[in-house]
C-alpha cells in the first residue's frame, strides 16, 4: 500500500503544497466568476475541480 501524503518527507510536502496552489490559482484564473447565463454552468465547472483532492497528477507532471 502507497505511503499516506502526512508520513512523506517535509521537502516532499512542500512541494506538493506549492504545486496544489499554483495548479489552484491557474484553474481560478481559467474558470472565473460570470454574472453570464452560463453562471450556473461555470459554478458547477469551478466547484468541481476546485474542491479538494485532483491534485497528485498535476503534482506528477510538474
Amino acid at each position: 500500500m502507497a505511503p499516506s501524503p502526512r508520513e512523506a518527507s517535509p521537502k516532499l510536502q512542500q512541494a506538493m503544497e506549492v504545486c496544489r496552489e499554483t495548479v489552484n490559482r491557474t484553474i481560478a484564473n481559467l474558470l472565473p466568476g460570470s454574472e453570464l447565463v452560463e453562471a450556473p454552468l461555470f459554478d458547477g465547472m469551478r466547484y468541481a475541480v476546485l474542491n479538494g483532492g485532483k491534485r497528485l497528477r498535476p503534482f506528477m507532471v510538474m
